[in-house]
């Protein structure tokens, strides 16, 4: 059964369960931010967007899971706190990997349509930041092009990247079949989640 085949009361669960994980995450990420702005001298930066963000978060989190705008907000926030991490900590390389965990977590909506918008949130971060920096402007971020093209070389050589990349292939198309078949989904429609 696919998910847009579902009854409403179970798509509303998964919605529901969506929030309820974006929500943790997003509080996490605010934690997280507070400690890179003590860590990194912008602790101003770091309240002051934090703030916003729990703002937005809890405004979308009002709406409900059952409406779609509630999750496209909380996808939003979810992002924001990802290019505000990357901000607090000078362009950290090893924060850029907080995309790929937020975007992870996007699929518990089982919806390809948000993590499009996910990726779209930071392609346009990346924009934004490049010609802030470009006008002068105290933005961070660095683009690190062999990392990427170095990963898609490595899955024709080397076994772990090949099936990493094999998995997430996979789990794309899955998802834009509304084939997903995570355990945590299997709870909701069988009734069984919190």
């Amino acid at each position: 059964m696919t998910p847009s085949s579902l009854p409403t009361p179970e798509r509303s669960a998964e919605a529901v369960l969506g929030n309820r994980v974006l929500l943790a995450a997003i509080g996490i990420a605010a934690l997280a931010s507070i400690g890179l702005g003590l860590k990194f001298v912008d602790s101003g930066l770091a309240i002051g967007a934090t703030l916003i963000l729990l703002a937005i978060a809890g405004a979308g989190f009002a709406l409900g899971a059952q409406r779609l705008a509630s999750r496209y907000v909380m996808t939003f926030v979810l992002m924001g706190f990802v290019a505000l991490h990357i901000q607090l900590a000078q362009g950290m390389l090893e924060l850029h990997f907080g995309v790929f965990v937020a975007l992870a977590f996007l699929l518990v909506y089982r919806d390809w349509k948000l993590i499009v918008f996910g990726a779209a949130v930071i392609a346009v971060h990346h924009v934004l930041f490049d010609r802030l920096q470009a006008a002068g402007g105290k933005a961070w971020w660095h683009e690190e092009t062999g990392l990427v093209h170095g990963y898609l070389r490595a899955r024709h050589t080397v076994r772990r990247a090949r099936e990493s990349f094999t998995r997430i292939i996979d789990s794309i198309k899955m998802l834009g079949h509304q084939e997903w078949t995570h355990p945590a989904h299997a709870a909701v429609t069988s009734g069984t989640a919190r």
